[in-house]
């Protein structure tokens, strides 16, 4: 890379990738990559361009979008009530501030508040909107800088500006390109400065190389003031809420927190009757599952002819209970979904908690389709599973007769109803009802109780075998979004 443009501005990507600075290279060295490779359009100039666009396009990435609305106009004290709101992609729904008071200086009220009505300035919600990019939150936290109104415009027309000025000298033929691959390929063949060969920088590079390969997650175990705790840590570093709501549902658990150091983490705390030792085995195995990886401890190992032990069918239970509450965080995921859509999101993560063992949906049993049947290698049934979305009393009816009439057979002894309410509110009152309906189910035998507010065990008649039982258990997930 022996163009100085190319090194100039390769030094400034390799000072964003070290944490070294959040800009962007200037937009006057940007356009001197770009009209290098049209005025001389070389295969190493076109290439340069192109790597840069694609590793630009990446750092583009929208974490989190903030807008003011006014909410008020003093128009003799010249100042402006406001409600911040701010919408990240790694959480659901938006976060409001309280109204808070703006005195904007002469120049700008005359500008932007003179005369105008609080619907005028709130007629497009793009124009007091500023959009913050993965660039900008490189260092793990979100950027502290507090933004005044008069900085909310609508940072996408940058982006697309940068999308725009490179458009001429863009070559589909060259493969995209992230950001971190563009970084080696700049320091591979003593391409870089000097600086960036030190020792120390060196150190630093192979520390952040090591971190960017790291598996999904590690845990280790700390103590204050005598007492010992865990701390989890992440790769996907968008995915701490989700996995926070998993862990502390963990019996052994006391609590789960996110914290915020120089670098995020989770804190596990072990419950009054565990070790942190105990603790870590447990979050260890439950993230092996969550993460999809190969299963090193799998929670079935054997199974007998005709069934599964009780321990097993609380582990599946509890899996489906975890993922299901983590489910009911995401609305953008569950709004789309149909009974199909809500089977195929708990398949994977049924997947991997055994390695002789496959969870299938819409499988034939007996004189139907079930949504999840879970079976192991010489195909005996261990668990099966119908989704439902709520429909009201009489389709929980519909759906045991379901699971009894067409999917249970002899052998088939523990079975799930998963209802889903989409629409209604209230959820209470719909897992009550709910529980009713299953009581006055011809077949219903006995009510074990409420293992929590959103789940029912309970003993069915067998429909091929009076000496035999189904336990049967109600699983509920409130998906309406609120």
């Amino acid at each position: 890379m022996s163009n100085p443009v190319h090194q100039e501005i390769s030094k400034q990507m390799l000072a964003i990738y070290y944490l070294e600075s959040r800009s962007l290279p200037d937009w006057d060295l940007i356009l001197e990559v770009i009209q290098l490779a049209k005025i001389e359009p070389s295969f190493d100039n076109i290439r340069y361009a192109n790597w840069l666009f694609y590793a630009l396009e990446d750092l583009f990435k929208i974490v989190k979008h903030s807008w003011v609305t006014i909410e008020h106009i003093d128009e003799a004290n010249h100042t402006v009530t406001l409600i911040k709101h701010d919408l990240f992609t790694n959480k659901v729904g938006v976060i409001d501030s309280e109204p808070f008071t703006y005195s904007p200086d002469d120049i700008r009220w005359d500008a932007f508040y003179k005369d105008k009505t609080i619907d005028e300035l709130n007629a497009n919600p793009y124009v007091n909107q500023v959009d913050q990019f993965e660039y900008e939150v490189l260092e793990k936290n979100e950027r502290k800088m507090e933004l005044l109104p008069e900085d909310y415009v609508n940072e996408r027309n940058v982006r697309d500006g940068y999308k725009q000025a490179f458009e001429p000298v863009i070559n589909r033929e060259f493969a995209r390109i992230s950001f971190f691959r563009f970084i080696e390929r700049i320091q591979s063949g003593n391409r870089i400065s000097s600086k960036f060969g030190e020792p120390e920088l060196v150190n630093r590079h192979q520390h952040l190389l090591n971190y960017y390969n790291m598996p999904e997650f590690q845990t280790e175990i700390r103590s204050t003031f005598g007492k010992e705790y865990l701390k989890v840590f992440l790769k996907d570093k968008t995915r701490f809420q989700e996995i926070q709501i998993i862990l502390r549902d963990l019996p052994s658990i006391k609590s789960v927190n996110i914290t915020e150091n120089n670098q995020t983490d989770l804190t596990v705390y072990p419950g009054r009757f565990s070790t942190a030792k105990e603790i870590q085995a447990e979050v260890t195995s439950t993230l092996n599952v969550v993460f999809a990886g190969k299963p090193s401890d799998p929670i079935i190992k054997d199974d007998v002819l005709d069934g599964i032990s009780e321990p097993i069918y609380k582990k599946i239970l509890n899996l489906i209970s975890y993922f299901g509450k983590n489910l009911e965080k995401f609305s953008s995921l569950h709004s789309k979904f149909d009974e199909e859509g809500f089977r195929e999101y708990f398949l994977p993560f049924l997947n991997v908690m055994s390695a002789s063992h496959s969870a299938t949906g819409e499988t034939f049993n007996k004189i139907g389709k079930t949504d999840i049947l879970i079976q192991n290698q010489k195909g005996e049934n261990v668990f099966i599973a119908e989704c439902k979305v709520w429909g009201g009393e009489s389709e929980v009816t519909k759906a045991v007769d379901q699971l009894l009439e067409r999917y249970v057979t002899w052998r088939d002894e523990k079975v799930s109803l998963i209802i889903f309410n989409k629409t209604v509110q209230g959820f209470s009152a719909i897992v009550a009802k709910a529980i009713d309906a299953l009581k006055k189910h011809p077949s219903f035998k006995e009510y074990k109780g409420q293992v929590e507010n959103s789940r029912a065990s309970f003993i069915f008649k067998h429909p091929e075998d009076p000496a035999k039982t189904v336990e049967l258990e109600l699983m509920m997930f409130n998906c309406t979004g609120n």
